[in-house]
């Protein structure tokens, strides 16, 4: 009898302790999923302007701070303006498909309309300075 009551005990501890880590692990995944989904990880959507961050730094060995100056004297890098775009675009202003909304944007005095990728929380602050010093 005293066996048996040991061996429930037991039985009954261990169905608590997995029943338990089940429950934390269930909890976690579930808290990762929703903050996944709420600051669009993953989320690429498609923008007016087919910009690429690799072929201007790699292709013609621009620094970050060639378009993104203000990000020297503050931690934010910010998006360029059209105008700070057509610096260097307005000596090759070209009727490309790439450069249409740029021209567009320029001629027509009209802000290009960027799609939020990132949403970070208000804790959240992203600096440029580790950027800078490459």
């Amino acid at each position: 009898m005293i066996i048996i009551e040991l061996n429930q005990k037991k039985s009954f501890g261990r169905f608590i302790l997995i029943g338990s880590y089940l429950l934390i692990v269930n909890l976690t995944s579930a808290y990762l999923a929703i903050n996944l989904y709420r600051n669009n990880f993953g989320f690429e959507p498609t923008q007016s302007v087919q910009f690429s961050h690799k072929a201007h730094i790699e292709k013609y060995d621009m620094k970050c701070v060639s378009c993104h100056y203000f990000s020297i004297k503050s931690p934010s890098s910010g998006i360029p303006t059209t105008w700070d775009c057509m610096i260097c675009h307005s000596a090759l202003k070209n009727e490309t498909e790439l450069m249409k909304p740029v021209n567009y944007s320029y001629d027509e005095n009209i802000p290009i309309s960027w799609k939020r990728i990132f949403r970070v929380p208000d804790y959240v602050h992203f600096s440029t300075r580790l950027i800078q010093e490459r």
